[in-house]
Protein backbone atom coordinates (compact mmCIF):
# COMPACT_ATOMS: atom_id res chain seq x y z
CA UNK A 1 0.00 0.00 0.00
CA UNK A 2 1.32 3.43 -0.92
CA UNK A 3 0.64 6.07 1.70
CA UNK A 4 -0.29 9.69 1.08
CA UNK A 5 1.93 12.11 3.00
CA UNK A 6 -0.96 14.58 3.39
CA UNK A 7 -3.09 12.30 5.57
CA UNK A 8 -2.19 10.48 8.80
CA UNK A 9 -1.35 6.83 8.20
CA UNK A 10 -3.89 5.60 10.76
CA UNK A 11 -6.64 7.44 8.83
CA UNK A 12 -5.46 5.80 5.64
CA UNK A 13 -5.64 2.45 7.43
CA UNK A 14 -9.22 3.14 8.53
CA UNK A 15 -10.03 3.95 4.89
CA UNK A 16 -8.32 0.70 3.84
CA UNK A 17 -10.43 -1.31 6.29
CA UNK A 18 -13.63 0.51 5.34
CA UNK A 19 -13.01 -0.21 1.67
CA UNK A 20 -12.58 -3.92 2.46
CA UNK A 21 -15.88 -3.96 4.33
CA UNK A 22 -17.71 -1.84 1.78
CA UNK A 23 -16.52 -4.04 -1.11
CA UNK A 24 -17.71 -7.19 0.66
CA UNK A 25 -14.19 -8.58 1.03
CA UNK A 26 -14.67 -8.50 4.81
CA UNK A 27 -18.19 -9.61 5.73
CA UNK A 28 -20.32 -9.08 8.83
CA UNK A 29 -19.03 -11.08 11.80
CA UNK A 30 -15.89 -12.11 9.88
CA UNK A 31 -12.60 -11.94 11.75
CA UNK A 32 -10.32 -9.31 10.25
CA UNK A 33 -6.51 -9.47 10.22
CA UNK A 34 -4.85 -9.08 13.60
CA UNK A 35 -3.13 -5.78 14.25
CA UNK A 36 0.24 -7.51 13.95
CA UNK A 37 -0.66 -9.24 10.68
CA UNK A 38 -1.94 -6.04 9.10
CA UNK A 39 1.06 -4.08 10.35
CA UNK A 40 3.46 -6.57 8.78
CA UNK A 41 1.46 -6.83 5.55
CA UNK A 42 1.35 -3.05 5.09
CA UNK A 43 4.77 -2.33 6.60
CA UNK A 44 3.53 0.03 9.31
CA UNK A 45 3.92 0.23 13.06
CA UNK A 46 1.59 -2.05 15.04
CA UNK A 47 0.50 0.91 17.21
CA UNK A 48 -0.70 2.70 14.08
CA UNK A 49 -2.94 -0.25 13.21
CA UNK A 50 -4.20 -0.36 16.80
CA UNK A 51 -5.10 3.33 16.57
CA UNK A 52 -7.02 2.70 13.32
CA UNK A 53 -8.83 -0.32 14.79
CA UNK A 54 -9.69 1.66 17.93
CA UNK A 55 -11.25 4.38 15.78
CA UNK A 56 -13.24 1.82 13.79
CA UNK A 57 -14.37 0.12 17.00
CA UNK A 58 -15.44 3.45 18.51
CA UNK A 59 -17.55 4.06 15.39
CA UNK A 60 -19.14 0.62 15.80
CA UNK A 61 -17.77 -0.65 12.48
CA UNK A 62 -15.68 -3.41 14.05
CA UNK A 63 -15.71 -4.99 17.49
CA UNK A 64 -13.25 -6.91 19.57
CA UNK A 65 -13.73 -10.32 21.11
CA UNK A 66 -11.33 -10.50 24.01
CA UNK A 67 -8.52 -12.89 23.15
CA UNK A 68 -10.07 -13.66 19.75
CA UNK A 69 -9.35 -10.55 17.69
CA UNK A 70 -11.41 -8.02 15.79
CA UNK A 71 -14.57 -8.70 13.79
CA UNK A 72 -16.76 -6.78 11.36
CA UNK A 73 -19.93 -5.50 13.03
CA UNK A 74 -23.21 -6.83 11.65
CA UNK A 75 -24.34 -3.33 10.63
CA UNK A 76 -20.90 -2.07 9.55
CA UNK A 77 -21.91 -1.26 5.97
CA UNK A 78 -24.88 0.81 7.17
CA UNK A 79 -22.67 2.68 9.62
CA UNK A 80 -20.15 3.36 6.86
CA UNK A 81 -22.93 4.72 4.62
CA UNK A 82 -24.18 6.90 7.50
CA UNK A 83 -20.66 8.26 8.05
CA UNK A 84 -20.26 9.04 4.35
CA UNK A 85 -23.62 10.84 4.23
CA UNK A 86 -22.70 12.91 7.29
CA UNK A 87 -19.28 13.74 5.81
CA UNK A 88 -20.90 14.83 2.56
CA UNK A 89 -23.54 16.97 4.26
CA UNK A 90 -21.21 18.52 6.84
CA UNK A 91 -17.93 18.88 4.94
CA UNK A 92 -18.30 18.56 1.18
CA UNK A 93 -21.69 20.14 0.48
CA UNK A 94 -20.95 23.41 2.32
CA UNK A 95 -17.82 23.83 0.18
CA UNK A 96 -19.77 23.10 -3.00
CA UNK A 97 -22.51 25.55 -1.99
CA UNK A 98 -19.93 28.25 -1.28
CA UNK A 99 -18.28 27.70 -4.68
CA UNK A 100 -21.67 27.83 -6.37
CA UNK A 101 -22.41 31.16 -4.67
CA UNK A 102 -19.01 32.52 -5.67
CA UNK A 103 -19.59 31.50 -9.29
CA UNK A 104 -23.18 32.72 -9.36
CA UNK A 105 -24.55 29.22 -10.05
CA UNK A 106 -28.04 28.16 -9.01
CA UNK A 107 -29.61 24.74 -8.50
CA UNK A 108 -31.24 25.03 -11.92
CA UNK A 109 -27.77 25.52 -13.44
CA UNK A 110 -26.54 22.23 -12.03
CA UNK A 111 -29.81 20.26 -12.33
CA UNK A 112 -28.79 18.68 -15.67
CA UNK A 113 -25.77 17.13 -13.94
CA UNK A 114 -27.76 15.54 -11.10
CA UNK A 115 -29.14 12.02 -11.32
Amino acid sequence: MKFDTNKPIYRQLTDFCISRIDSGEWLADDRIPSTKDLAVRLAVNNRTVIKAYDELAEAGIIYQRRGMGYYVAADAREKIADQRRAEFLNEILPDVAERMRALGLTLSDIAPYLP
